[in-house]
């Protein structure tokens, strides 16, 4: 058989993909090397949550998460969420879990992967976390690493009183921070990362910032004077 399409990776964005496709009544193949839907929410921590407001991850055109849900969610009602999304279009049906995608080649205007599936077009959607990403200046250190691709069954109550260095200020890091300090306050953590960010409360007078920070206000201020903006 030849497909119109081969997914690799069932996170969010393989998930909206083959949604799509379906409601098109294309011919799809979904590769996933877990075991379960997610991605990177799959592996995240337990004490994981969204960084940006639910109504920014939610899919068009579907149903909204439940108003009694929080404002951020944890990764348990994310995968919940994506879950329900993937039972209404009945996408289970077209994926192959614990199936590792090693070989790709294009041949004869069609692409094979792993010398046994054909499709006409391929969507790769494993993400820029898909890889660990080693530091070789770290190769003699003794210490515990723990990279956060591992982070699923991590238990940071084992963290006390230690020195910990977090390289990386993205989700992830913001997400092992907070559950660093939470378990002790004697923890003394230190943060590095190549690029600066900007941190802001994710509520202003108990209310979500994306009430405030929407693109109709930005767009707003973009046409003010330089220095307003």
């Amino acid at each position: 058989m030849i497909y119109d399409l081969i997914i690799i990776g069932f996170g969010i964005s393989g998930i909206s993909i083959a949604k799509e496709s379906i409601k098109r009544n294309k011919k799809i193949l979904i590769l996933e090397r877990e075991s379960n839907l997610g991605g990177v929410w799959y592996n995240a921590h337990k004490n994981s949550e969204l960084q940006t407001h639910k109504t920014f991850y939610e899919f068009c055109e579907e149903t909204t998460m439940s108003k009694s849900i929080r404002h951020y969610p944890t990764k348990e009602i994310l995968l919940t969420y994506l879950e329900n999304i993937v039972k209404k279009y009945n996408i289970n049906d077209y994926v192959k879990y614990n199936y590792n995608v090693t070989k790709l080649i294009q041949k004869d205007g069609n692409y094979k992967v792993n010398d046994q599936y054909i499709a006409k077009y391929i969507c790769i959607c494993c993400g820029i976390n898909n890889s660990i990403k080693k530091i070789d200046s770290l190769k003699d250190y003794n210490g515990k690493i723990i990279y956060s691709k591992y982070l699923k069954d991590f238990d940071f109550n084992l963290i006390k009183n230690k020195n910990i260095l977090v390289i990386g200020n993205g989700a992830s890091a913001c997400d092992v921070i907070k559950s660093i300090d939470n378990i002790d306050k004697n923890n003394i953590v230190t943060c590095i990362y190549k690029k600066s960010k900007y941190y802001i409360s994710k509520f202003i007078f108990g209310l979500p910032i994306s009430l405030f920070l929407n693109e109709l206000v930005l767009l707003f201020f973009k046409k003010l004077n330089i220095v307003f903006y």
